[in-house]
């Protein structure tokens, strides 16, 4: 995934699985920013669907949330 144009459907599919899957594991924002180590406002960005994160920063996400890829990018486009 690249940094795509703010509030793509993607991004905002992206965003929800981010904070469902986060609010499923019991984290705050801020505490996944720590786990993933990016910034609240960002993750608060992401959950609101105004930005794509680069591979990197999603597989970091991905893996502080102890979840599949599959999981992270239901029901977004390839």
């Amino acid at each position: 995934m690249a940094i795509t144009k703010r509030g793509s459907p993607e991004a905002k599919k992206l965003g929800r699985n981010i904070a469902r899957l986060r609010t499923a594991s019991a984290l705050t924002q801020e505490r996944l920013a720590e786990k993933a180590g990016i910034s609240t406002r960002y993750v608060q960005d992401l959950e609101a669907g105004l930005y794509e994160p680069t591979i990197f920063i999603a597989d970091a996400i991905r893996q502080a949330l102890s979840c599949e890829w599959s999981d992270l990018l239901r029901g977004c486009r390839n």
